[in-house]
């Protein structure tokens, strides 16, 4: 049986629209031809819709997208690493 291989970036948004780390990463997709099933963002943020779209824009499959406004601000020490 077939493995079907998917892979998973983190939507790092903290810099956006500057920093475009994920997008860049996406766009590298075709050098990797044996993931076939499909590119996955994670997104953790709020009220992040506009960018889940410009993800999807670029090549990403499926976005998964946790929104909570106590997720506005990314910091290596907030509730981040309790949802992830």
């Amino acid at each position: 049986m077939k493995k079907e291989l998917e892979t998973w970036v983190f939507g790092d948004h903290r810099n956006y629209p500057h920093d475009h780390l994920a997008l860049q990463v996406l766009g590298q997709r075709d050098l990797f031809p044996r993931v076939m099933e499909g590119w996955t963002v994670v997104l953790l943020g709020h009220q992040m819709e506009k960018i889940a779209k410009e993800y999807v824009a670029h090549g990403a499959h499926r976005v998964l997208l946790v929104d909570h406004p106590e997720l506005a601000f990314l910091s290596s020490g907030s509730i981040y690493s309790g949802h992830l």
